[in-house]
C-alpha cells in the first residue's frame, strides 16, 4: 500500500518506508496483536445407506479462537452434533468471542457407483462373447459435477478381470473416459442391441453417454472392447487329434488343421509343447517344436516324430504384423508302457573298454533287439543287457527295439567313443580330431580359444563347401547346441558361457553327408 494511511488490517507486524526528494529514505514496524480466527471441521460419523436414509451423523470440531463460540447449522440447530440426518447439504457456521467468523459443509446421501468392464474383443465386433477375456491395467478416469455443484474428478484401474468401479459417489452426472493402451483399438460402441454387453466408448477413449447418478444408483454398464491394432487373428483354428501310443519311441499320427485361423488375410504359426503341463498352453512349462536345424516349425500340420513320454502339443498363431499370438486347443498324445525300449546312458565310451548297455524293464515275455552299428563288436544283441566293445572312435548311433504283447517300441541314442589319449590313456595329448572314424589328420578348420572360457570362434577354407550344421555334445553324445549356418559363411561365433568346464566333442557336418569330429575343452 502507499498511502499514508490504511485501514482494515489483521494481527501481525508491519513495516512502512518513507523517501524525501532527496532519496533519502526512513523505516519504522508496528506489530498489531489480537485473537486468531477459530478452525473448524465437520465430520461424517455416519452416512446414509440404501437401508437407513434417515441415519445421518455429524459432528464439528473447533480449534483456535476466542471461546465461547456459537454454533448455528442451516438447518436451525445450535449443537456441536446432529442425527438423524437425511441426505442433503449441512452448513455449520461458527462466530467466537472476538466475533470472528468461520463455516465449513458437508454432505450425506446414499452413495452412488459407475464402472464396467474392460474386454478383449478379438473377433472386433463391439459385443461381448463367449471365451473373450477382460483385459487388465487400463487407466480410467471419472469426471463430473454432483447435484450441489461441486466438481468431481476420480482415477481408477481395471482389475485383473477387465472390471472397474468408481465409488462412492454423490448423485450427479458423471462422464467416463479410458487411456487406450498402445497398439490397441477400441471397438465399435453400441453395436450390439444388449447394453450389457456392448462397448460404450469412442475412437478417442471417452464414454458415448453421461451417467446421471441418484442416490443409491449404481451404474456398471460402461464397458469398452479393446482388439490389437494390427488386425490380429481373432480365432486360432483348431487341431486334431489326440491319440495313444503303446510304448515309447512310436510315432504318432501328423496333428492336423482341424479348422483355420480366422481373422487376417497373412498369418503364421508356431507349434509349442509341453511333457508336464496340459493346461495353461504357452504358459509355465510349454516350449516351441523345433526342427532338426533348431527353427520353430512353422507348418499349419505336425509331424512330432518320435515320442518316449505323454507329451501336448499346442498350435499358436498371429498375424504377420502382429506380436501377440493366439493358441488353439491342447491335443494329448499318450504314450503307454506294454513296451518300453528306452535305453539308460552308458557314459563315457573309449576304444577298445567293455560297456554294457541296458534297457529299461519289460516283462518276461519281451524280446530285445539291438544294433549298434558296424563298429562294434557284437554289432548285434538280443540280451536286455549286453557288453560291447567298440573298434574305432566316432559317433554311432545305438538302436534298440523292443516287442512286448504285441506292442514295438524303439529308442535310439547318439554316443561318443573317443580315442583321445586324455580321457582314454595316460599320455597327455593335444586335441584330437576324428573325421568318419578314420585316424586323426590336418583340419580344415579352426576352433579357437581352444581350451575356451566364453566366446568360441569357428572358421573354415572356402573352398571345402558350405558346412550345414554345428553340433556341440557332451562326451556321452547328450545334445547341447546346434548352429546353422548358409554357403556364404567361413566363420561363425557362440557363447558358451553357460558350459560347464570339461570335455565336449564339436561336430561339423558337411552339406554332402560327411562329418569331422573335433575335441572342445571348456575351462
Amino acid at each position: 500500500d502507499a498511502t499514508p494511511t490504511v485501514t482494515g488490517l489483521f494481527a501481525g507486524t508491519y513495516t512502512v518506508t518513507a523517501t524525501d526528494e532527496n532519496n533519502c529514505t526512513a523505516t519504522a514496524s508496528v506489530t498489531i496483536t489480537g485473537a486468531l480466527a477459530p478452525e473448524i471441521n465437520i465430520t461424517v460419523d455416519q452416512q446414509l445407506t440404501e437401508d437407513a436414509p434417515e441415519s445421518g451423523q455429524l459432528s464439528i470440531a473447533i480449534t483456535g479462537g476466542t471461546p465461547p463460540f456459537d454454533i448455528l447449522w442451516n438447518n436451525g440447530s445450535t449443537a456441536d452434533s446432529l442425527f438423524n440426518l437425511t441426505s442433503g447439504q449441512y452448513i455449520a457456521t461458527v462466530t467466537d468471542a472476538s466475533g470472528c467468523e468461520v463455516m465449513d459443509t458437508a454432505y450425506l446421501f446414499v452413495p452412488a457407483c459407475t464402472g464396467g468392464k474392460i474386454w478383449k474383443d478379438t473377433n472386433r465386433d463391439g459385443c461381448q462373447d463367449g471365451g473373450e477375456t477382460g483385459m487388465a491395467g487400463v487407466e480410467m478416469y471419472l469426471a463430473g459435477t454432483d447435484i450441489w455443484g461441486n466438481t468431481v474428478a476420480d482415477t481408477t484401474t481395471s482389475a485383473l478381470n477387465g472390471e472397474y468401479i468408481f465409488e462412492p459417489l454423490a448423485p450427479g452426472e458423471y462422464l467416463i473416459s479410458m487411456n487406450v493402451p498402445d497398439g490397441f483399438t477400441l471397438s465399435p460402441p453400441d453395436a450390439c442391441t444388449d447394453d450389457f454387453v456392448d462397448s460404450d466408448f469412442d475412437a478417442n477413449g471417452v464414454a458415448t453417454e453421461v451417467v446421471v447418478l441418484v442416490e443409491g444408483h449404481c451404474c456398471l454398464i460402461i464397458d469398452g472392447g479393446l482388439y490389437d491394432g494390427c488386425l490380429n487373428v481373432y480365432d486360432p483354428g483348431t487341431i486334431c487329434c489326440d491319440q495313444v501310443l503303446c510304448g515309447p519311441g512310436n510315432v504318432p499320427a501328423p496333428i492336423t488343421s482341424g479348422s483355420p485361423a480366422a481373422g487376417a488375410a497373412q498369418v503364421e504359426y508356431r507349434w509349442i509343447f509341453s511333457e508336464n503341463n496340459s493346461v495353461n498352453a504357452g504358459g509355465s512349462g510349454w516350449k516351441p517344436v523345433l526342427d532338426a536345424f533348431g527353427n520353430p516349425v512353422n507348418a499349419t500340420t505336425l509331424y512330432p516324430g518320435a515320442l518316449y513320454v505323454t507329451t501336448y502339443f499346442a498350435r499358436c498363431v498371429r498375424a504377420t504384423t502382429c506380436t501377440e499370438w493366439l493358441v488353439t486347443d491342447v491335443v494329448t498324445i499318450i504314450v503307454d508302457d506294454e513296451a518300453s525300449a528306452l535305453i539308460d546312458e552308458p557314459g563315457a565310451i573309449c576304444v577298445g573298454d567293455e560297456i554294457q548297455f541296458s534297457a529299461a524293464p519289460n516283462g518276461p515275455g519281451a524280446s530285445y533287439l539291438w544294433n549298434f552299428g558296424p563298429t562294434a563288436n557284437p554289432s548285434f544283441s538280443n540280451d536286455p543287457a549286453p557288453t560291447v566293445v567298440y573298434q574305432q572312435s566316432g559317433y554311432p548311433t545305438v538302436w534298440l527295439t523292443v516287442t512286448n504283447n504285441g506292442c514295438t517300441s524303439t529308442d535310439r541314442m547318439l554316443i561318443a567313443v573317443s580315442n583321445d589319449p586324455v580321457y582314454c590313456g595316460t599320455a597327455i595329448g593335444t586335441p584330437g580330431i576324428f573325421q568318419n572314424g578314420q585316424a586323426p589328420q590336418q583340419a580344415t578348420f579352426r576352433i579357437y580359444p581352444n581350451p575356451v572360457s566364453d566366446q568360441l570362434t569357428i572358421s573354415w577354407n572356402a573352398d571345402i563347401g558350405p558346412v550345414v550344421m554345428v553340433e556341440i555334445r557332451s562326451l556321452e553324445g547328450k545334445l547341447l547346441q546346434v548352429l546353422k549356418t548358409d554357403a556364404v559363411q567361413s566363420r561363425l561365433q557362440t557363447d558358451l558361457h553357460y558350459l560347464r568346464p570339461g570335455l565336449y566333442m564339436l561336430r561339423l557336418q558337411y552339406g554332402d553327408g560327411r562329418q569331422e569330429v573335433f575335441k572342445l575343452v571348456k575351462k
